[in-house]
């Protein structure tokens, strides 16, 4: 982050966030498929996040914004070795791999088929 900006019941965040998503959600997230959906992608975007408290101190609400839609441009691959464990876990779990925490490779599956579903009209 590059700036912080603490209120009585705001706190405000900018700077360029790095997230990583595993290349199948690409698609259906940001509406472009990527080079290799096996791969793992970095997402760099400049983001302003506002954190919203209620008067006992508790959490909100939250508005975060980012310098325009995410783009291919916008993500580059992650080297396989370079890829936190944790990561290629869930991404496992989610192409369907055996794991002792199935529970954990449902909901990650669930996730993804409802990720891939097509969008309905609003």
């Amino acid at each position: 982050m590059e700036k912080l900006c603490i209120g009585r019941d705001t706190l405000a965040l900018d700077g360029i966030v790095h997230q990583l998503y595993p290349g199948a959600l690409i698609e259906p997230l940001f509406g472009f498929a990527p080079d290799d959906p096996a791969s793992v992608y970095q997402l760099s975007k400049r983001t302003c996040i506002w954190f919203v408290f209620d008067e006992d101190g508790k959490g909100c609400g939250e508005h975060a914004y980012s310098n325009g839609p995410t783009t291919p441009a916008d993500l580059v691959p992650v080297a396989p070795e370079l890829v936190p464990r944790l990561s290629t876990a869930i991404r496992s779990r989610a192409e369907g791999a055996p794991h002792r925490r199935d529970a954990a490779g449902k909901a990650a599956r669930a996730l993804i088929r409802s990720l891939s579903a097509p969008r309905q009209a609003r």
